[in-house]
């Protein structure tokens, strides 16, 4: 990702974090994008969404490890 990419990553990690009942303080969210700064942008949030919309692990909120697997 670039860095003017953060912003944009930030509030789609915050939304999801909602969106499964659980808030990321700034410091997670950082270590979100140590754990992705080196995908594409597009190919990270292609891959939230394919995992939000897996009936299984769709369940759960994903890790950094969800996006890169």
């Amino acid at each position: 990702m670039q860095l003017r990419d953060q912003n944009v990553f930030g509030e789609l990690l915050t939304g999801l974090g909602l969106m499964y009942g659980k808030p990321l303080h700034p410091s997670v969210i950082a270590i979100w994008w140590q754990a992705l700064g080196k995908l594409d942008f597009a190919a990270v949030k292609k891959a939230l969404e394919a995992h939000v919309t897996n009936p299984d692990k769709g369940q759960f909120m994903p890790k950094p490890a969800d996006v890169t697997a």
